[in-house]
């Protein structure tokens, strides 16, 4: 059980950073059941570690692990998803990618340009920049954002129907915030 194997402290600092493991702690303090299937793991980023390195703590033995993962850099990445051991994360130029932790495999998932509504382009300054056509949600008919802001902006969540290193059985699902729109992709190659 992993909460009970955790000392309180521990817990209450896990649930301090993740609303889901103290969710998760709470019910099982409650109801007292032992879990005896695989515990969560809280994967995060130490400003003591290098940006490639991820430290992923499952308990028990209550001791995390570092483990250094393929480019982009960790740290820059914004995590819209997991499942079947693998986040789903955006980079730096919002392009989505499936991420093993424990491995290290990694898979491109199909560019942001492949939307049906986003183009690349140039902001004002001849910096890269995303044309999001036709939203809905643009302040002041506003619609070129930067990488960084379009990833913020466009993506909501990313499910994984399993793991891709199934290749064409695993379905990708991104929904997408304002639109309530949804895109799939199918059969990604692990690049490990």
């Amino acid at each position: 059980m992993t909460c009970a194997s955790l000392t309180f402290p521990i817990c209450s600092t896990r649930g301090a950073a993740c609303t889901s493991w103290y969710a998760a702690y709470s019910a099982v303090r409650s109801v007292r059941i032992p879990i005896k299937d695989a515990s969560p793991c809280l994967l995060y980023s130490c400003a003591d570690d290098d940006a490639d390195t991820a430290t992923i703590y499952n308990p028990p033995p209550a001791r995390p692990s570092r483990s250094a993962l393929p480019g982009p850099a960790f740290r820059s990445r914004y995590v819209f998803g997991s499942g079947h051991g693998w986040i789903v994360a955006a980079d730096e130029q919002s392009n989505l990618q499936a991420l093993n932790p424990l491995t290290g495999a990694q898979v491109d998932l199909p560019p942001v340009t492949g939307l049906y509504h986003v183009e690349s382009c140039f902001d004002d300054q001849g910096r890269p920049a995303y044309n999001l056509r036709d939203d809905p949600m643009a302040p002041d008919g506003k619609d070129i954002y930067t990488p960084l802001e379009l990833r913020l902006h466009l993506y909501h969540r990313v499910y994984l129907s399993c793991s891709p290193s199934a290749g064409a059985e695993c379905v990708v699902l991104l929904l997408h915030k304002h639109y309530g729109a949804m895109s799939f992709a199918r059969g990604p190659k692990v690049v490990t």
